[in-house]
């Protein structure tokens, strides 16, 4: 069974779904990686020195 969620991220962030698989093929686990704009993140981190 097969079942494909997307859920909404801010509308600045993009999200990818990863799977990691064993040797034999099957499914080992999965992860959701959001990824955020460089640039705000470093704003952050500038405004908190």
């Amino acid at each position: 069974m097969s079942l494909r969620v997307r859920a909404d991220v801010k509308p600045d962030w993009r999200a990818e779904s990863l799977g990691w698989f064993g040797e034999g093929g099957e499914l080992a686990g999965v992860g959701l990686v959001l990824y955020r704009p460089l640039h705000k993140a470093l704003d952050l981190y500038m405004s908190r020195r």
